[in-house]
């Protein structure tokens, strides 16, 4: 076992998953999630259940970011959708992963240079419907998550957070949006009392950080391979941890293999993003990936 020591703070790898976990013993357990349990998950700091994030939300026949595809992960029943939000020239929210318009869309230029209805009136590229061929407003995503149930990971590429906490509040999503945003960035978000996700560099920047982050908030590991000792690390003090699994969705979409995924929830990984959810969320239905991580 490696350990690392920092002021306050030792850091061993994590312990292993627990054997007992009926989500293995069991696999008619079927990684079942009632209604409203997932908003319970996010605001219980002990909450041990593994969270699936559908990046871009789950667009395998539906163009990314769009409210199609935000619906399509709720069809799927994952625990969360991630989005990227940004802000228009005249201050609206909405939701493209880019800086700007021309990847997705018809159009061209930054979107923080265009209005909302000139970002209205593009057409993304893939749409066949109203739902999956225009730029979804942030306050529409946050009212299927709302009708859904569904988390909303919420990846803020804009310096006013105030907005997006506005809109958080206003929507009624405060339970189920968790805001994405450097530490101290992401400050009015916790000030509102909203969940929220932090990445952190090194293990220094987490022992800083800690005493301003509420128990609920998630740490995210920067980084493509399993981190079991930075995973063990936001354990220790008290957190959970937040990793993109892209290179675990490789065996799956290759061979059809789970195992790629493993070596992230060992490692401590409660909240795990992928390209390919459907993946993911097929092994822990089926009982191959265990469906909660031990705390240390």
């Amino acid at each position: 076992m490696r350990c690392l020591v920092l002021p306050g703070l030792v850091a061993c790898a994590a312990a292993p998953l627990d054997d007992g976990d009926t989500d293995v013993a069991d696999p008619t357990d079927a990684f079942a999630w009632a209604p409203g349990e997932v908003a319970t998950c996010l605001g219980d700091a002990a909450c041990p259940r593994i969270l699936v994030v559908a990046h871009r939300g789950f667009h395998r026949d539906v163009p990314e970011n769009t409210l199609a595809s935000v619906t399509a992960a709720a069809d799927l029943g994952v625990q969360l959708a991630e989005v990227d939000v940004r802000v228009t020239s005249d201050g609206a929210l909405v939701v493209l992963h880019d800086p700007t318009v021309d990847r997705t869309t018809d159009g061209s230029g930054e979107v923080e240079a265009l209005t909302l209805a000139e970002v209205e009136a593009l057409t993304v590229a893939g749409g066949t419907d109203a739902a999956s061929s225009r730029v979804p407003t942030f306050d529409a995503v946050l009212a299927e998550a709302v009708a859904r149930g569904l988390g909303l990971y919420v990846d803020t590429k804009t310096s006013r957070v105030d907005l997006v906490v506005d809109a958080i509040v206003a929507a009624g999503a405060e339970d189920l949006a968790v805001v994405y945003k450097g530490w101290p960035d992401v400050a009015p978000a916790v000030e509102a009392g909203l969940r929220v996700i932090v990445p952190i560099d090194t293990l220094g920047d987490l022992a800083t950080a800690r005493g301003d982050l509420p128990d609920t908030a998630f740490v995210e590991i920067d980084g493509a391979v399993a981190d079991p000792v930075q995973g063990a690390a936001v354990q220790a003090v008290g957190l959970r941890v937040q990793q993109d699994v892209f290179l675990g969705d490789g065996p799956w979409v290759t061979v059809g293999s789970s195992e790629g995924w493993a070596p992230y929830l060992a490692a401590g990984v409660q909240m795990a993003q992928a390209e390919h959810p459907d993946g993911l969320l097929a092994a822990l239905r089926a009982g191959e990936l265990p469906g909660r991580v031990q705390r240390p």
